[in-house]
């Protein structure tokens, strides 16, 4: 269905949604477990989105890509592109905002650092509680919060400063520190 929604856009030259039906094709193929495919089609959108220079679909396949570098163990890479994801949506975008600070906070634990796995959860928490962020993916957020709580009690008593930090940051100072990568460039505000 995705494949003729593309084409019936591209035929009415609405070149926006048929980059969006692609990238729909391409979390079918994911979801079946074709990582391949989704890549490859993960990419044709971004170069798709780019050559429309249309930040919100570029930021969106940057933020898919990385998810499949992360999911087959390739955290830096992962990392990078959850990062370039989070530059482009920026503080105004905070409905996609929270998705991409909890994928850094699973690349965070994945890669022992439970500590900056919860400032982040709990940015992307305050923003889902402060700004009625809805969670689009139901399951995705219960596999997430089990995450969360490993590194919960990984961090032990200072969990909660840990939650508190990322909670009191405002979207531009905790995109800051999502992409800068370190406590060094918290401030508070």
């Amino acid at each position: 269905m995705y494949a003729e929604a593309k084409r019936l856009f591209e035929s009415s030259g609405d070149d926006e949604n048929a980059i969006w039906a692609l990238s729909h094709q391409a979390d079918l193929y994911r979801q079946e477990g074709d990582t391949s495919q989704a890549r490859s089609l993960y990419q044709d959108a971004l170069e798709r989105f780019r050559r429309l220079d249309f930040s919100h679909g570029i930021a969106s396949c940057l933020h898919d890509l990385g998810g499949l570098e992360a999911a087959e163990g390739r955290l830096a890479e992962a990392q990078r592109l959850y990062r370039q994801s989070l530059r482009l949506y920026g503080p105004q975008n905070l409905s996609d905002l929270p998705r991409g600070l909890e994928s850094l906070a699973e690349v965070a634990i994945q890669c022992g650092q439970p500590q900056r796995a919860l400032a982040l959860a709990g940015a992307a928490a305050a923003i889902r509680k402060r700004f009625h962020v809805r969670t689009m993916n139901p399951a995705r957020r219960v596999e997430v919060e089990r995450k969360i709580d490993l590194a919960r009690n990984e961090a032990g008593g200072e969990a909660a400063a840990l939650w508190m930090k990322g909670w009191n940051m405002s979207p531009e100072e905790t995109i800051e520190y999502a992409v800068q990568g370190g406590d060094d460039t918290w401030k508070t505000s």
